[in-house]
């Protein structure tokens, strides 16, 4: 990978980690997280020494926002699963 294909990732990361602040479901805001900490780890490997120190940082960001971001979103798809109606053959067996 290019040094410029790195700073491209490590932009994009940062910009996925903003939407994923921004945004109000926090179902979105966990996979918005996890994809900015994809594209920063593939720009901390393979980037220059300052690539490699921003896309660490904001790793390191992605990753405690996603941890931030997990249990609302746990719990909304908990809530989900209550109220979803029931197809044949999806009750539990015993």
């Amino acid at each position: 990978m290019s040094k410029e294909s790195a700073r491209t990732l490590m932009w994009a990361a940062l910009a996925l980690l903003l939407v994923a602040a921004m945004i109000g479901a926090p179902e979105a805001g966990v996979l918005m997280a996890a994809l900015a900490a994809c594209c920063a780890l593939a720009a901390a490997i393979f980037g220059s020494k300052g690539v490699r120190i921003a896309a660490a940082v904001i790793l390191l960001a992605a990753l405690g926002l996603a941890a931030a971001l997990y249990p609302a979103a746990n719990q909304d798809l908990a809530a989900y699963r209550e109220r979803a109606p029931a197809t044949p053959g999806s009750e539990e067996r015993n």
